[in-house]
């Protein structure tokens, strides 16, 4: 997205949590978070679940979207370490995985934390 938040950043180098916030205020769905935040949401199960928990509930509508989101930036996503790890750092309570870099998706990483959150989901 680009919005006052990423520009902030791109002039000082320096992501804060209200450019966080920002950045993401126009976020409309949990597909569309994963893809602001980047392949890091899925360095590995229990660190995706803690970014879904941030979300009220997963619906299927959700699953949905981000099976399409995932499809769609499956590659090619651009470097978004510094947003995934500004966020962690503001909103997961979990260890800090910033030195863990993924290049694409861990799809199997992302299905075990669907199916943990949403067990009756197809």
């Amino acid at each position: 997205m680009d919005v006052g938040g990423a520009r902030s950043f791109e002039q000082t180098g320096i992501l804060t949590s209200a450019d966080m916030l920002q950045q993401l205020s126009g976020a409309t769905s949990v597909a569309d978070v994963l893809e602001e935040l980047g392949y890091s949401c899925t360095v590995d199960v229990e660190h995706c679940k803690e970014i879904f928990s941030l979300f009220s509930s997963l619906t299927d509508f959700d699953v949905a979207q981000i099976v399409g989101m995932v499809a769609r930036t499956y590659k090619g996503l651009e470097d978004l370490q510094g947003s995934h790890d500004t966020f962690c750092t503001a909103f997961c309570k979990g260890e800090q995985l910033s030195s863990v870099w993924l290049t694409t998706w861990d799809v199997d990483v992302l299905l075990e934390a669907i199916n943990q959150l949403v067990c009756n989901s197809d």
